[in-house]
């Protein structure tokens, strides 16, 4: 929590933030709180600008970039340089971790990283916003498998 915000301010954030994100709506019947626990995570990991420090704030930061620019902007920003096509990658590289997933849950994140590359490449796929929903659930169950800080260092190019 930050210095000059409240506790009440912070829990009223983290549910805005909620909010937000039940556009990504998987079904799971947990899938709410899962979600309170993603916006947590934000907020504690992520900083107002910037790449986070650790590995486990760089997840969440990319996965809700995407899932921002997908929901706001149905991912047209793509063309843009290579900003969402990076956090993507890193994503890809870093999210399906054999210390977090199975092998099964480790190919469907790959398939869902991909799916997400290729909508902001122009592919149009009606159930994105499920596919960034298992990407939140997943940053979740990242962070909290692998809870003690990793150092992140960003590209020199970010």
């Amino acid at each position: 929590m930050s210095g000059s915000q409240s506790r009440a301010d912070m829990e009223a954030d983290v549910a805005h933030h909620v909010a937000l994100l039940k556009y990504h709506d998987t079904g799971a019947t947990d899938f709410d709180d899962r979600m309170r626990r993603f916006a947590r995570l934000h907020f504690d990991l992520v900083p107002d600008e910037g790449p986070s420090e650790t590995v486990q704030g760089e997840v969440i930061r990319a996965v809700a970039r995407l899932a921002s620019e997908e929901r706001r902007n149905g991912s047209v920003n793509w063309y843009r340089g290579d900003y969402y096509e990076n956090l993507a990658r890193f994503l890809g590289a870093t999210l399906p971790d054999a210390r977090v997933f199975g092998d099964d849950a480790r190919k469907r994140i790959a398939l869902d990283v991909q799916a997400v590359m290729d909508h902001g490449k122009g592919t149009n796929n009606a159930e994105i916003h499920v596919v960034f929903g298992r990407l939140l659930e997943d940053a979740v169950a990242y962070c909290e498998a692998l809870p003690a800080p990793v150092p992140f260092s960003p590209p020199p190019d970010e």
